[in-house]
Parts: structure tokens; C-alpha cells; sequence
């Protein structure tokens, strides 16, 4: 093997060495959310935040899942989406998911927060502080009771700690909470759990393919090295063409 063919080799061994190293940190990561941050139900939870704003609505970024024909993947293959909030001024609540489109319509000249980021993911769901980023929209009109909407597909509503859990299906859809009563100014703690029952085959695939491609690099590596150290024997052709006719 030429220099250049060593390089390409040496090259694509490391590749696949980060690729691998890479993997083991995120079945490293899956493993600890798995064995330490389940609750009792099961749920992966983020810590509880402080959500509030002046306007009518607090609502999530668009939830846009891509479409998936039916048939290809089991139904739970996204898991169940678990949102709980309590109001920090005792009103009753409302939490509501539904169709982005019908949402927005809902909400169209409403006076309202979307909420855009919630500290750093990674750090959100390791317990560190998080801090909120809102995106809020002015409006001139006052919303319905959000209960009296018939489009919601799951949906919340009365006083105290809320839950409402979602199973994720193809579409585009928005998550909204509100004062029950649509008065303005809302002030909730938050969080947001995750319970997906593939989780641990998850885990155990990636740990599979870390294996081989922590293998397919050691073996590269090797054989680059062994090619490396070979000794080149050059035979010249006249000497060849001289034992030949001998």
C-alpha cells in the first residue's frame, strides 16, 4: 500500500473510532435517563419550570411530525407525551393539543406566548436551571372558554397539578394552556415527561452498533498496520527475465 492509500486508511479508521466513541456516549446517556430518570409511571421528566404571561394563552412551538404510512410502524413507536402544570395563582386550568391549524385559528388575533426554548435541552432534562424564551403575539380579541373548542384531541381542565398525556401521531400540532375561564395573565410551574417503550431496545441496538463499529475500526487499524510493516520486495525485470531463460 502507497502513502496515499495509508492515509485514506488511517483516515477512515478514526472516522469510524469517533463514530463509535460517539455512540457509546449516547447509549451511555440512554442508559442513565433509563435506570435514574423514570418516575413511578414511567415517564422521562424534565425539571419543573416557571411559565407565565400577560396574555390569554401560554402555547409550544409547532409539534410537526412527518408523515408515516400506516402499517410501517407500530402505533406507540413515539411513545406518550406527558405535560403537567399547576397554576401559582390557584386559577382553575385548561391543556389542550390539537391540530396546529385549527389552533392558530383559535388564536388568531389573541394576545399570546409561544413558548420557543427552555434553557438548554441537554441541560433542561439534567436538572440544571433553565430559563424561558417566549415568543409573544399581540391581539385585540378575547378567546372563547378554550373547553367549548371541539377540536382538541386530548385535553385537561380544573384546579390543581394538571396532567394531560398525549400519544404523538403524523401531523402538525400546537399545545396550549390557559386560564379555564380565558381570563388573561397566566402564571404555572411546568414539566414535561416522556414515557417510550422502546427506550431499552433503543438502547441495546446502540449498543449493538457501537460494538461493530468499534470492531470494524480496531480490525481497519490493523490491517493498516500490518500492510505498513510488510516488507516491500522489489524484483527487477531483467533478473526475472534472466531466471526464466536459464
Amino acid at each position: 500500500m502507497n502513502d496515499n492509500g495509508r492515509i485514506v486508511m488511517g483516515v477512515t479508521s478514526a472516522i469510524l473510532i469517533a463514530i463509535a466513541a460517539a455512540m457509546l456516549v449516547a447509549t451511555a446517556a440512554l442508559a442513565w435517563l433509563f435506570g435514574t430518570q423514570r418516575d413511578g409511571d414511567g415517564y422521562v421528566t424534565s425539571p419543573t419550570v416557571s411559565v407565565s404571561s400577560d396574555g390569554y394563552a401560554i402555547a409550544s412551538a409547532d409539534i410537526d411530525i412527518e408523515d408515516i404510512p400506516a402499517g410501517w410502524i407500530p402505533s406507540n413507536l413515539l411513545g406518550t407525551l406527558r405535560v403537567q402544570a399547576e397554576s401559582e395563582t390557584d386559577s382553575d386550568l385548561f391543556i389542550g393539543v390539537g391540530p396546529l391549524e385549527d389552533v392558530q385559528a383559535f388564536l388568531d388575533d389573541v394576545e399570546h406566548s409561544d413558548v420557543v426554548r427552555v434553557g438548554g435541552s441537554l441541560g433542561a432534562m439534567f436538572g440544571a436551571t433553565s430559563d424561558v424564551s417566549y415568543v409573544t403575539h399581540p391581539g385585540s380579541r378575547t378567546p372563547e372558554p378554550p373547553a367549548s373548542q371541539e377540536f382538541w384531541m386530548a385535553t385537561t381542565e380544573g384546579p390543581g397539578l394538571r396532567s394531560l398525556e398525549w400519544e404523538p401521531q403524523t401531523g402538525a400540532w400546537k399545545l396550549v394552556v390557559m386560564n379555564a375561564d380565558a381570563d388573561a395573565g397566566i402564571d404555572i410551574s411546568a414539566s414535561i415527561g416522556v414515557n417510550h417503550p422502546w427506550l431499552p431496545v433503543g438502547m441495546v441496538v446502540v449498543g449493538v452498533i457501537t460494538l461493530l463499529i468499534g470492531a470494524l475500526a480496531v480490525v481497519t487499524v490493523v490491517f493498516a498496520l500490518r500492510r505498513r510493516s510488510a516488507p516491500v520486495v522489489e524484483v527487477s525485470g531483467e533478473r526475472e527475465l534472466e531466471r526464466v531463460s536459464s
